[in-house]
């Protein structure tokens, strides 16, 4: 059952001026309930009910409601009640009515049954009852209604324009005017802008109820003559339907500031919706035959089908079921909406073809041959038939060769030009497989091998050859050496299998050389043992062109490469290259140290020595090698300078010891003696010769000097002594 309420209590102004005889204060306001319908809770009224606004500017007012329950409200302008005369109707001063209530220019008032939104130019001063009532559906339900009762207040002292804002920069979604935006349900995020415009400049405060549950909304440079206010909202799971939001302007404009609420709808349309059915299967003749039906809510809708990038098909202004034809292939159907919305479906027409084929083939010959063949035959409605392989012409012939392994393409054609395609691989056969059996040759070069072959698969008779040889039916082949051979095998359709073989010794000469290098740079005293094992003694050995002999040591052998065989009792041959080597030639430099003195023994000679075999030993003269460099003792004269490496081998070389011409002597001596017993006045001048001059001179112990002469001297035995350069002494 339904439930009406209603309610009166003071709260109407007295001095109200478009109806008849206000009276008391008293008004009534109705609301009804579906109890059917479950729980419900009115719409909150999020407006301010007693709104002022100035003479001859034009407004937008809006009660802002909002519905916990997201039921879809109907908004609509009904008469006031009278209480004081069991609620009926209050009357209307004329032309004022209930739908009508302002007095406005003309062709400003509207207002809109969908959101609320009361848009006019008040034109006249009053004071104007305006009656609102809110209709609540669920799934199509009327579930309840509201009233609310409000006073315009319409000033002529003041000049202030209202702020008011506009949608912009629209995201995803198309203007359908400056309050409302549409967009379809499979644009995923859409988002858009509010632009706040106030023409007198004033500082504006945005707010807003209402939004959308998953919406978001920023609100930037709020108190600002311009605040903007953002949106964002992914619509990918919700339901189409209009969303209704309220922005809320405020602004300080003075004496008397402006504040209207403006409803804003976003629009979700949805995804078209299109029945598809295939009538008639196409043939290769004939198109298939189908049906397209979209829903009737969005007409007309447009039919738009392509392959690929190429139109097939466009058919404009459905309103209903259509019925058209397209060939057999694959094609995306493209319905779209009055609204613009479009959904692809991609659909594959089947081509039918009455053909029914039986197709067989053989193998080649050989593994990666072309004697394959294919045998095809079909039965249909429309016979004969024509058949082709490949890029082979159409013939009425059934069988077809030439073929190697691998994929193929049989084309079965019915005199109607209708072609069926059907694929076949074909496989090489096992090739064929050769076991081969060897005996080995005892050694080189020695040839008493024997190859033996024998074959599965193929087909015989088999023939066989071993290199270039001609073919035959012997799969046996003997006499033959140690090293690499081909055989081939070749079967009854010249299908031929290689194989490499390799015949090695039975028996391996191992060898050991001993092998001594030259010891001194140009001799000829190197030598080499070779000692075989492995196979059967005696041995003979021979070296280069040389006969063969029993002596397996090569003595006097200079620098150089030898080439060496062996041979033992079988004849079996080993071959080694040996190379002999020699030092690099012994060599020395000298460092040699004079005599300083005449008739003394300290000449030194310094040896540096390279090449031969280190280490070294040094000798002079005829005196004993020792490991020491440096020879010293040595008097003035001619010295042989001795070298010896690690192997003995020797370098001499002959040097000569210099020492000054003469010894250092005195020369005239001339003495002062004292002038009396007891005097100091005495002294003596040296002269010197020899040695290497400069000379120096010193008396007794005392220092030398250059100085010749010592004066000073009282009677007494006095040294006299010379030092030459080298430090040579005479006294």
């Amino acid at each position: 059952s339904n439930g009406n309420l209603s309610n009166s209590q003071a709260g109407r102004s007295s001095s109200i001026t478009n109806v008849v005889n206000p009276g008391p204060t008293l008004m009534s306001l109705e609301a009804t309930l579906n109890n059917l319908s479950g729980v419900n809770s009115s719409p909150n009224y999020t407006s301010i009910p007693t709104p002022f606004f100035c003479i001859n500017k034009p407004y937008e007012y809006n009660q802002g409601c909002v519905d916990a329950n997201g039921d879809s409200l109907y908004f609509q302008l009904v008469p006031g009640i009278n209480a004081a005369t069991n609620f009926t109707n209050v009357t209307y001063v004329n032309p004022y009515t209930g739908v009508a209530p302002l007095g406005c220019a003309p062709g400003t008032f509207l207002f809109n049954n969908n959101n609320g939104q009361l848009s006019f130019t008040p034109n006249v001063i009053q004071n104007a009852l305006v009656v609102g009532k809110v209709s609540e559906y669920r799934n199509g339900l009327l579930v309840g209604t509201s009233m609310r009762e409000m006073t315009f207040v319409v000033l002529n002292n003041c000049n202030n324009n209202p702020p008011d804002g506009s949608i912009t920069n629209p995201v995803n979604g198309i203007l359908v005017n400056s309050t409302t935006i549409k967009t379809c349900k499979f644009n995923g995020t859409m988002s858009f802008n509010i632009t706040t415009t106030d023409l007198d400049g004033d500082n504006v405060t945005l707010s807003y109820t209402g939004l959308p549950a998953g919406a978001t909304a920023t609100i930037g440079s709020n108190g600002t003559p311009n605040p903007t206010f953002a949106l964002s909202w992914d619509i990918t799971n919700v339901t189409p339907g209009s969303y209704v939001f309220y922005l809320t302007f405020n602004d300080d404009g003075c004496p008397l500031s402006s504040k209207q609420t403006v409803a804003y709808t976003i629009q979700i349309l949805p995804v078209p919706v299109m029945a598809y059915v295939l009538l008639e299967p196409a043939t290769c003749t004939k198109k298939g035959k189908f049906t397209v039906t979209p829903s009737a809510s969005e007409a007309p809708y447009t039919l738009t089908v392509t392959q690929g990038t190429t139109s097939s098909l466009v058919v404009n202004n459905i309103t209903g079921m259509i019925t058209d034809s397209l060939p057999g292939g694959t094609y995306t159907f493209r319905i779209t909406s009055a609204n613009g919305c479009y959904k692809d479906t991609i659909i594959t027409f089947p081509v039918v073809i009455d053909i029914t084929p039986t197709v067989s083939w053989t193998s080649p010959f050989c593994p990666g041959g072309n004697t394959g063949t294919v045998t095809v035959t079909a039965t249909g409605a429309n016979a004969p038939m024509v058949y082709a392989v490949d890029a082979l012409p159409y013939t009425t012939a059934t069988t077809f060769s030439g073929f190697s392994a691998g994929t193929h393409i049989v084309h079965i054609k019915d005199n109607t030009g209708c072609v069926r395609d059907t694929s076949i691989t074909i496989t090489d056969p096992a090739g064929m497989q050769v076991t081969v059996g060897v005996k080995k040759p005892v050694c080189s070069p020695v040839s008493n091998g024997q190859i033996v072959l024998a074959v599965a698969n193929g087909t015989a008779p088999y023939q066989y050859a071993v290199n270039a040889g001609a073919y035959g039916a012997a799969n046996t082949f003997t006499g033959l050496a140690t090293g690499s051979y081909v055989v081939h095998v070749k079967d009854a359709h010249d299908c031929i299998k290689d194989t490499t073989v390799i015949l090695v010794d039975s028996l391996q000469m191992q060898l050991q050389a001993v092998v001594s290098n030259v010891l001194c740079f140009g001799n000829t005293n190197g030598f080499v043992t070779l000692i075989p094992s492995g196979t059967t003694a005696p041995y003979t050995y021979a070296m280069g062109t040389g006969t063969f002999a029993a002596t397996s040591t090569f003595n006097n052998l200079g620098v150089g490469t030898y080439v060496f065989h062996i041979k033992d009792l079988n004849q079996c041959l080993k071959d080694t290259t040996i190379a002999i080597t020699q030092p690099t030639p012994l060599a020395l430099s000298l460092s040699v140290t004079q005599v300083l003195c005449f008739g003394a023994s300290t000449g030194v000679a310094t040896v540096t020595a390279t090449g031969g075999t280190a280490p070294y030993q040094y000798a002079k003269d005829n005196n004993a090698f020792q490991p020491a460099a440096s020879l010293t003792g040595m008097a003035a004269g001619t010295h042989v300078i001795r070298l010896k490496d690690a192997n003995g081998c020797q370098k001499d070389t002959t040097i000569t010891i210099t020492q000054p011409a003469t010894a250092v002597a005195f020369g005239p001596i001339n003495i002062t003696h004292p002038t009396c017993e007891g005097f100091t006045d005495g002294s003596v001048t040296l002269g010197a010769t020899g040695g290497i001059a400069p000379y120096q001179f010193a008396l007794n112990s005392g220092a030398y000097s250059t100085s010749s002469n010592f004066s000073g001297l009282p009677e007494g035995n006095y040294i006299l002594r010379i030092k030459d350069q080298n430090n040579c002494v005479r006294d």
